[in-house]
């Protein structure tokens, strides 16, 4: 859920990063950290969403089509390949703190 704030908050350049952090209350350090340096790259156009497993593929696959040219080849196999997506990593999501927070690890 981090990326999605993250790019809302840029997207309205208006507002102070320390408006960030209200968004984050009740955050341990370790995540508002990640929360700006996914701002700074949301901004300098760097950020890349990736996730692991069958869609993971599938979402790479497409992103080298329409680096290609064939962005109906890439919205094609990103369609196709929506029933594998995982929305919130069912398996590899645990709550701490009011969090969710990814597991490096299988939780």
């Amino acid at each position: 859920m981090l990326p999605p704030l993250v790019a809302e908050h840029a997207a309205h350049s208006y507002r102070d990063d320390s408006t960030l952090t209200f968004h984050l209350r009740g955050a341990d350090d370790d995540l508002v950290s990640l929360a700006y340096a996914t701002l700074d790259q949301v901004r300098s156009g760097t950020f890349r969403y990736t996730v692991i497993g069958p869609f993971g593929e599938a979402v790479e696959r497409a992103r080298e089509l329409a680096r290609w040219g064939d962005t109906d080849g890439a919205w094609r196999t990103l369609r196709e390949a929506l029933p594998l997506w995982d929305p919130l990593g069912r398996t590899t999501w645990r709550r701490l703190d009011g969090w969710q927070t990814p597991c490096l690890v299988h939780c």
